[in-house]
């Protein structure tokens, strides 16, 4: 009827056949093929349970860790400053909490505080610059877990320390201190343990999902910050030795809680395998076991050792956009030491508050960051990609964005003539809380999914070298704005602000890369 014979027939069956065949192998490689070059195949994104499981562990560290460094922190300051004042004062009574003696605020005293406060910052990125980045390899080839852990024990080992020297004032001196920095040789320090954090959570998370993920772990922190600080300003006002106590203790919890976190690294590896698999073919011939001399196996990991740190300069240290965005996140990083480590002792000097009152105004500024991460920024997330953005386009975007509020809240505490207005400026401040989940994410998107444990730990190492620098720096800006006086004495946040605009600049002039533009 159609004019065709019958072997035609035939072949336009087997055509249509074999097109169908086509497409539907085109159809199912477009669905395991990631919509962002750098993410996991569809079919290696973990199960919910998993992810359930990885939050809900996770979550407890965090919420643990949490809560002992908002105890602990301002009882140190406080207990400190104690021990200084009556280094100073001889006459000066140690731990008593009424009535507060004036000369602990004044110049003498202060000045001495804030100096050992910044060198045991500076202390505390030393160790961890020399050893994060073994351990970066050590997560990468060993696991997540094992890191975290021994970081997260480091930092209880020089909490102890520190009690043991503030506990006997008369034996030891105050800047015995900064001796406790050498725990961080075992784990290397807290920083490590936020890089290794991000690093679990990335593993689990498909690309796209991974902004909402960091706010989520962001919000939750600020949650704990928002319990927590009225708690500690409460135990500081009966005795900060007891919130000192009570912190260590939760430590320690948190500290054995990220033993029973699941490991993660396999999920990479599974990555790696499947991205190798199409251009090697794997050598199914038995390989022969042979004895390997000391000589040998030291050879070897010596050699590993500069494969390794090989694979970090050719996927991270010459590609210009990512120098770019970590010299931006560098440049805010004395940010986050003058609003975490020294707010309370600026608010308590320049407003006359005590300790305690200063820990009450810094919980406002959590409570409105608790805010912009679970309900602003998601929302306009959710507008933008409405609008067609791609998730590195909205993630850049809002980056930029706040950046803005950054320098703005910074410039505004540095000038803030009295106290209701430095509260003004820390609400405008709190909408800057999202930049460091930003960075991370649009990094952990830009680079290939088997560097990420390399990506967080030279983070981790670039944020160590930073602190090692600005932390003395800030200090020396604070006592010489303690001896200038008045509107000087913001001198700490004026150079805050300035390395925030510069950071600015840098953010607004990045572009992604054509890959994923």
């Amino acid at each position: 009827m159609s004019g065709q014979s019958p072997d035609e027939v035939r072949g336009d069956d087997e055509m249509a056949r074999a097109g169908g065949t086509r497409d539907s192998i085109t159809r199912d490689a477009a669905e395991n093929t990631p919509l962002i070059p750098t993410d996991l195949p569809a079919e290696l994104i973990p199960e919910r349970s998993l992810r359930l499981l990885v939050s809900i562990i996770g979550g407890l560290c965090l919420t643990l860790v949490g809560v002992a460094t908002r105890l602990a922190s301002p009882a140190l300051q406080e207990i400190m400053e104690d021990v200084i004042c009556k280094n100073v004062y001889a006459d000066h009574q140690l731990n008593s909490l009424s009535p507060p003696d004036d000369r602990c605020k004044g110049n003498d005293v202060q000045k001495i505080l804030s100096m050992v406060s910044a060198l045991d910052v500076s202390a505390e990125m030393i160790v961890p610059i020399l050893v994060q980045i073994p351990y970066g390899i050590i997560a990468d080839k060993y696991g997540r877990r094992i890191v975290i852990f021994l970081a997260l024990f480091g930092c209880m080992l020089k909490v102890l320390w520190t009690i043991v020297v503030l506990a006997f004032p008369t034996r030891l001196s105050i800047w015995a201190i900064l001796w406790g920095n050498a725990a961080y040789i075992i784990g290397g320090g807290g920083t490590m343990a936020g890089a290794m954090c991000y690093t679990l959570f990335s593993d689990v998370t498909p690309a796209a999902e991974r902004t909402m993920v960091f706010y989520q772990l962001n919000a939750a922190l600020r949650i704990v910050n928002v319990v927590a600080t009225p708690l500690a300003a409460f135990l500081l006002g009966v005795d900060p030795w007891l919130a000192l106590w009570i912190g260590i203790g939760l430590l320690g919890l948190g500290t054995g809680c990220t033993l029973l976190l699941p490991e993660t690294l396999d999920l990479r590896r599974a990555a790696d395998q499947r991205r190798s698999a199409r251009d090697v073919q794997p050598d199914s011939t038995p390989q022969a076991v042979t004895k390997v001399s000391a000589k040998s196996a030291i050879q070897r990991a010596l050699a590993s050792a500069r494969s390794d740190f090989a694979h970090i300069w050719r996927y991270l240290l010459t590609s210009k956009f990512i120098m770019l965005l970590m010299a931006c996140n560098a440049l805010v990083f004395p940010l986050k030491l003058v609003f975490e480590r020294d707010l309370l002792q600026y608010m308590a000097k320049r407003y006359h508050w005590s300790w305690s009152t200063a820990t009450y105004i810094v919980s406002i500024e959590n409570f409105f960051a608790l805010g912009v991460l679970m309900v602003v920024l998601p929302a306009t997330a959710w507008v933008l990609d409405r609008r067609g953005r791609s998730p590195l386009q909205r993630d850049l975007f809002l980056a930029r964005v706040s950046s803005l509020f950054a320098f703005l809240g910074t410039i505004m505490v540095a000038f803030a003539p009295v106290g209701w207005f430095c509260v003004l400026a820390l609400i405008i401040y709190s909408f800057s809380s999202g930049f460091s989940p930003l960075f991370r994410s649009i990094l952990s998107i830009i680079v290939e999914p088997h560097t990420m444990g390399a990506l967080n730990t030279v983070i981790a190492t670039v944020e160590s070298s930073m602190g090692l620098v600005s932390a003395p720096t800030m200090a020396w800006l604070l006592n010489r704005g303690m001896d200038l006086g008045g509107v000087w004495i913001g001198l700490p946040y004026m150079f805050a602000a300035l390395l925030t605009a510069l950071s600015a600049m840098g953010i607004f002039a990045f572009r992604l890369p054509r890959t994923f533009a």
